[in-house]
């Protein structure tokens, strides 16, 4: 399975064995990612602490869980 997560993208396998091996890679845009999530921390942790688990990140493509 591969997930976006809007700074890196994961690539999720099963060894043999069955555990879960995680590839990344850096998105090439991920330092302007990681600026645009240090403007609100604050605000964003107590929306989530609130309830509101819904995704704070405008360039993920996918929304899976």
């Amino acid at each position: 399975m591969i997930m976006d997560h809007g700074y890196c993208k994961s690539l999720y396998l099963s060894d043999p064995d069955g555990m879960v091996v995680e590839l990344t890679v850096d998105n090439p845009e991920a330092s302007s990612v990681i600026a645009d999530r240090q403007k609100n921390p604050n605000q964003v942790l107590a929306r989530w602490l609130a309830g509101d688990h819904t995704p704070n990140n405008s360039i993920r493509s996918d929304q899976a869980r």
